[in-house]
């Protein structure tokens, strides 16, 4: 974001393999969570108005 690059990690809330008969090929897929601090890609905009400064992704 805004050019600038950080680590972040993901938690893998649910995450499973199983075997795809139309591919006949095993495909992966979850769902990951990660809480990142806006204020490292200098985001602060709204933080006057309550915002919090920690955004929640859900992928």
């Amino acid at each position: 974001m805004h050019g600038q690059t950080h680590p972040i990690s993901l938690i893998a809330t649910k995450f499973d393999c199983y075997l795809k008969p139309t591919l006949e090929k095993s495909v992966c897929g979850g769902n990951f969570t990660a809480t990142i601090d806006r204020t490292k890609w200098n985001i602060k905009k709204y933080s006057v108005f309550g915002m919090t400064k920690n955004l929640t992704l859900n992928i």
